[in-house]
């Protein structure tokens, strides 16, 4: 998926530089984080009642350590290969992998990994969306949510059945009733949708026709990576959590990743009989793939809003920068702006540290001192210092950006 951009950077007279956004196949990814130690998995939700330091639940040690977990900043010093860590062993050489123990902060890149057994799948979420545009919103949940007239044995249901089911089920989304729906493939559950899918959409795409060409050609090109058996959890340092005075609070993608990590196991137990049943295995998968579809839609709220942990992780002030007010003012050129004092000393502070450093015949130390209270309370010598760059150097350049 090509993100058009009118501006691209770094610039160069040379080369254009371009962002691609690659849909990546999870289940080769989950197996290059497996063999390179830089994933593991899931293999159990994480009870409240228990400590949260399950090494194979989504709260795990393994992605790093927090100020409550014993030896907190152990992760923070590391060799190469993990096995020696710790701020006592800093500055040894590792006798495994030959590599300095030294500081290497937070490693964002480990991930979880919940797994499906064969045969069981579900759909990237982000080609969920895809496909839900091309074959209609109502026809793909018609295709792959159980079928409400189906009981637990696969077979019909009674009319006392369908009564007490409806009353049930009444106020839950997934068995919502799909009476505008395709009703060619209705009903036949994530597995045989998986089995069938090359049929299922050549005949949608007859349905279709000419129309929405550009989600089809983008299914064809990512078939490969439609079907998963892996789900990433990301790291713990961008979905925070906390134990204090037996209150437990955190980020809300983790009750969705909990829940998953839940349902999978019990996808995956199904040597008994009893857990074969059509019905079963249609509802785990379908409601599986309802949190994985809530999970994405969660993530894209929280990389869209201002304030949350992701934004708060790759953004933030560039130095020598400061935002202000617009406001229109006549009495200024096209090429000219007004800019308050308190913006100055912060844009010009090293130019005033230096000036004040050789013009006064004071320390770094002191024309910092200086520049730092200017910020506070204003100072006439630092504020006589920004008037003379303006007045002497033919006006200061400044970059002016709006988003």
């Amino acid at each position: 998926m090509q993100v058009n951009t009118r501006v691209q950077y770094p610039y160069s007279d040379e080369y254009e530089y371009r962002t691609r956004l690659v849909r990546m196949n999870l289940e080769k990814e989950m197996q290059n984080d497996l063999i390179t130690g830089m994933g593991f998995l899931i293999k159990e939700p994480q009870a409240l009642k228990k400590s949260l330091k399950s090494p194979d639940s989504i709260y795990s040690e393994r992605f790093m350590k927090t100020l409550q977990d014993d030896n907190a900043f152990a992760d923070k010093f590391s060799c190469e290969c993990k096995t020696w860590q710790g701020i006592n062993k800093k500055g040894l050489i590792c006798p495994y992998c030959h590599t300095e123990v030294k500081f290497i902060g937070d490693n964002f890149e480990i991930f979880g990994w919940i797994k499906l057994k064969e045969p069981y799948k579900i759909i990237h979420p982000n080609l969920f969306k895809v496909i839900q545009s091309y074959f209609g919103n109502d026809n793909l949940q018609a295709i792959i949510e159980p079928d409400v007239e189906l009981n637990t044995n696969g077979t019909k249901m009674t009319s006392w059945e369908k009564k007490a089911f409806k009353k049930k089920m009444a106020n839950k989304k997934k068995f919502t009733k799909h009476s505008n729906s395709d009703k060619t493939y209705a009903g036949i559950g994530m597995l045989q949708f998986k089995e069938n899918f090359d049929e299922i959409l050549e005949y949608f795409h007859k349905k279709n026709g000419t129309k929405k060409i550009d989600q089809y050609e983008m299914i064809i090109e990512n078939k490969e990576n439609i079907f998963t058996g892996a789900i990433p959890v990301f790291s713990t340092g961008m979905r925070p959590f906390k134990v204090e005075n037996g209150v437990f609070t955190f980020e809300g993608t983790n009750a969705i990743f909990n829940i998953m990590a839940k349902l999978a196991g019990k996808i995956n137990q199904d040597e008994l009989s009893m857990y074969n049943i059509f019905k079963y295995r249609s509802t785990l998968l379908w409601d599986l793939q309802d949190r994985y579809n809530a999970l994405y839609t969660e993530i894209e709220k929280t990389l869209a809003q201002k304030k949350g942990n992701i934004r708060l992780l790759i953004g933030g002030k560039c130095s020598f920068t400061n935002r202000s007010i617009i406001v229109p003012d006549l009495n200024l050129r096209i090429d000219e702006i007004k800019l308050p004092y308190h913006a100055l000393v912060e844009l010009l502070q090293q130019t005033i540290v230096n000036i004040l450093k050789h013009t006064y015949n004071c320390t770094y130390s002191k024309a910092y001192s200086i520049w730092y209270k200017a910020q506070l309370f204003p100072n006439d010598m630092v504020r006589q210092i920004i008037q003379n760059l303006i007045d002497y150097t033919g006006g200061i350049k400044m970059l002016v950006n709006r988003n």
